[in-house]
């Protein structure tokens, strides 16, 4: 992973602040239920959780921020 371990952890933590890990789950079933990929998942809790990624777009491109994503949300 090309994030730094600084903000990995910055953003694992304004992720996990949006859900406790049954919400976390729960809120996978819905997206699955609706038909949404998991992929639309990570990223809508990227854009909930208000982390500035302004910064990460300084030298990481999507793809490295969805490996991010994935770790965090175990999807």
């Amino acid at each position: 992973m090309k994030m730094t371990k600084e903000d990995y952890e910055k953003l694992k933590s304004s992720i996990n602040s949006l859900f406790s890990i049954t919400s976390l789950e729960d809120s996978k079933r819905l997206y699955i239920i609706k038909g949404y990929s998991m992929e639309r998942f990570r990223w809508d809790c990227l854009h909930h959780s208000d982390f500035d990624t302004n910064r990460l777009y300084n030298y990481l491109n999507d793809k490295h921020i969805d490996t991010a994503l994935r770790r965090i949300t175990r999807t």
